[in-house]
């Protein structure tokens, strides 16, 4: 499993002060223990997100292109001994 390295709380704080210096506005109301989207910051949220699903639906559209089989696969159960099962067989398939 590949290992994800975030960054530092400073770190992240600086990147998110540098980024509403460049937007020229506020992104988020800040607290003295939690912080909460401007009406600008969810705007650059909706926008953000947008992007990253385009970005992913571009890499799978490459990837079959090269014939891989990408997606989503979406599977319902319903709670009983079987669902066990179901579980064993998804973490074999992976």
């Amino acid at each position: 499993m590949k290992e994800i390295r975030l960054p530092s709380q400073p770190t992240l704080s600086r990147q998110l002060k540098d980024l509403e210096a460049e937007l020229q506005t506020a992104l988020f109301i800040r607290e003295q223990h939690h912080m909460t989207l401007t009406e600008s910051g969810g705007i650059f949220q909706s926008r953000a997100r947008q992007i990253l699903s385009l970005i992913n639906r571009a890499s799978d559209e490459v990837k079959i292109s090269n014939d891989e089989l990408t997606g989503t696969l979406v599977i319902g159960c319903v709670e009983s001994t079987i669902s066990e099962a179901l579980v064993n067989y998804i973490k074999a398939f992976r």
